[in-house]
C-alpha cells in the first residue's frame, strides 16, 4: 500500500520508516489467543491492562522494552521531537489494530475522505492514514487470490480451534467460531469477508487507487463466492488438519483439564481422562507427570478447584501464559466469520462484531 502513488504523495520517508516499525511491533509476542481469552481467564496480562486492548498493549510494551536498549534501538540519532513523533504514531497505529475498533476505522476514514482532508493533511490526518494502512495490511489476507487466501484461512481457523480446545480444557466458555466440532468454516469465512473486509476495502482500496480497489474487491467477491458454493470442501487437503478423524465424542467433550502447554514447571499436568487414555495408547506407557482429572459433572466447583490444587496446578487466573505455537505450517487457509441470509447466519453476524481477527 505504501508504494502506491496516492500514499506516496502524503506519506514521507520518516512516516514510512515509522510505520514499518509499527508493523514489526504490532503482533510481537502474540501467543495465538485473542483478547477475550485473557479477560475470561483473568490472565495476568488482562489484569495488568485492565481488560482493555490487552494484546495491543502487550505488543507495544514488550516491543519498546526491547527497543529501549541502545544496541536494539532503531531510533538512535533521532532528535527528541522526532522520537516523540515516532513513538506517538507507532502507539496509535498498533492500538488501532484492535479488532473492536474496526467500525471506527471505516466510519472515521470515510468521513475524512469525504472532507478532502488528505489533500493537504494535518498531522492527525497523516496518522489516521498510517493507522488505517497498517490495519488494511493486517486484515487483507482474504483479499488475496484464492491460492494464498485459502492458506491464511486455514491457518487462522487452526489458531481459532486451538484456542477453543484450550478454553474447553480449562472449563471456560468456548468462544464463537472457535469450536472445531460445530463451527461452519465456510460460513465463518464468508461472513468475515462480507461483514468486515469487503466494506473496508471498498473504501480504503478506492482511496489508494481505482486499480487497487478494483483488484481487492474482485478477489474478495470471488473468495466469498467460493466459500458459498463449495463450502468447507474448498479447502481441499487443508481441511483434514482442521477436522481430524479422531475428534472427541460428546462424552469426551464434557471433560475438563489442562494440557501440557500450561504445565507449570515442576508440577504435574492435569488432563482429561479421555485424553490421557489416548496418550497412553499412542506412547504405549503412562507419563507419571500426568494427573487425571475426573469428569467435570462428577465434581462441584469447590471440589474441582481442590483437586486442581492438590495436583500442583496453579489456577489459570494467576498463571503466566506460555507462548502458543498455534500457527503451524499447514497447507494454508485461515478464517474468521461467515454468513448468508439464514437465521443462523444472522446470529453469526451479531457474534462476529465482537471478535474480528486479523
Amino acid at each position: 500500500f505504501l508504494s502506491q502513488p496516492r500514499l506516496r504523495q502524503i506519506v514521507n520517508a520518516f512516516d514510512t520508516y515509522v510505520l514499518l516499525l509499527a508493523a514489526a511491533m504490532h503482533d510481537h509476542d502474540h501467543r495465538g489467543l485473542n483478547n477475550q481469552y485473557y479477560v475470561n481467564s483473568s490472565d495476568e496480562l488482562a489484569i495488568l491492562y485492565n481488560d482493555t486492548a490487552v494484546l495491543e498493549m502487550h505488543h507495544l510494551a514488550s516491543s519498546w522494552s526491547i527497543l529501549s536498549v541502545d544496541s536494539h534501538n532503531p531510533l538512535v540519532g533521532f532528535s527528541q521531537e522526532q522520537f516523540l513523533d515516532a513513538r506517538t504514531t507507532i502507539t496509535q497505529a498498533v492500538l488501532g489494530s484492535e479488532p473492536r475498533r474496526h467500525f471506527e476505522h471505516v466510519t472515521y476514514f470515510k468521513t475524512r475522505v469525504a472532507a478532502n482532508a488528505f489533500d493537504v493533511p494535518e498531522l492527525s490526518d497523516t496518522r489516521l492514514l498510517l493507522t488505517t494502512t497498517l490495519y488494511a495490511a493486517d486484515i487483507c489476507s482474504p483479499a488475496k487470490t484464492w491460492k494464498y487466501a485459502s492458506v491464511w484461512a486455514a491457518r487462522m481457523m487452526q489458531e481459532f480451534f486451538e484456542q477453543g480446545d484450550r478454553e474447553r480444557e480449562e472449563g471456560l466458555v468456548v468462544s464463537p467460531f472457535m469450536d472445531r466440532h460445530d463451527t461452519d468454516i465456510a460460513q465463518c469465512r464468508k461472513g468475515f469477508i462480507m461483514l468486515f473486509v469487503l466494506p473496508f476495502f471498498e473504501e480504503y482500496g478506492r482511496f489508494v487507487s481505482e486499480r487497487v480497489g478494483r483488484d481487492l474487491v474482485s478477489h474478495l467477491e470471488a473468495n466469498a463466492h467460493k466459500w458459498e458454493t463449495e463450502g468447507e470442501a474448498a479447502l481441499g487437503p487443508l481441511l483434514n488438519a482442521l477436522r481430524p478423524s479422531n475428534e472427541l465424542d460428546d462424552e469426551d467433550l464434557d471433560t475438563v483439564g489442562t494440557g501440557p502447554s500450561l504445565r507449570k514447571k515442576g508440577a504435574g499436568s492435569i488432563v482429561p481422562s479421555a485424553m490421557a487414555a489416548r496418550l497412553t495408547r499412542v506412547s504405549g506407557r503412562r507419563d507419571s507427570s500426568v494427573r487425571i482429572l475426573p469428569r467435570r459433572s462428577s465434581l462441584s466447583g469447590r471440589e474441582r478447584r481442590a483437586t486442581e490444587s492438590d495436583a500442583g496446578r496453579t489456577p489459570v487466573a494467576s498463571m503466566s501464559m506460555e507462548k502458543s505455537n498455534s500457527v503451524k505450517p499447514i497447507s494454508e487457509n485461515g478464517g474468521a466469520s461467515e454468513m448468508s441470509t439464514t437465521s443462523r447466519e444472522v446470529s453469526v453476524s451479531k457474534r462476529a462484531t465482537s471478535m474480528i481477527v486479523a
